[in-house]
C-alpha cells in the first residue's frame, strides 16, 4: 500500500494496518520486551473506564527498554 492509499484509508475508516513494515526481529524484540516490562513492573489493566477492564498499559516505554528507540527512527516512520 502506497502512502496515498493509507492517507485514504485513515480517513475513510480512522486507522490503517500496513503489515510487513518492519523486520520480524524487530516485532520479536518488542514483544519481548513488553511482557519483560509487563512482569518487572506487574502491570494489571486499569482500574478505570479511560484506561480499560482488559487493557495493558506501560507508559514511557523510550526510557524503560533500548529497543523502543528504534521504533521512532525507523526509516518506515
Amino acid at each position: 500500500m502506497n502512502a496515498e492509499a493509507a492517507i485514504k484509508r485513515i480517513e475513510a475508516q480512522g486507522y490503517v494496518l500496513l503489515e510487513g513494515v518492519i523486520a520480524p526481529e524487530l516485532v520479536e524484540a518488542l514483544k519481548n520486551a513488553l511482557i519483560e516490562l509487563e512482569a518487572a513492573e506487574g502491570t494489571q489493566p486499569g482500574g478505570n473506564r479511560f484506561e480499560g477492564s482488559r487493557t495493558i498499559r506501560i507508559y514511557n516505554l523510550l526510557a524503560k527498554h533500548r529497543v523502543f528507540e528504534e521504533v521512532p527512527v525507523h526509516p518506515a516512520v
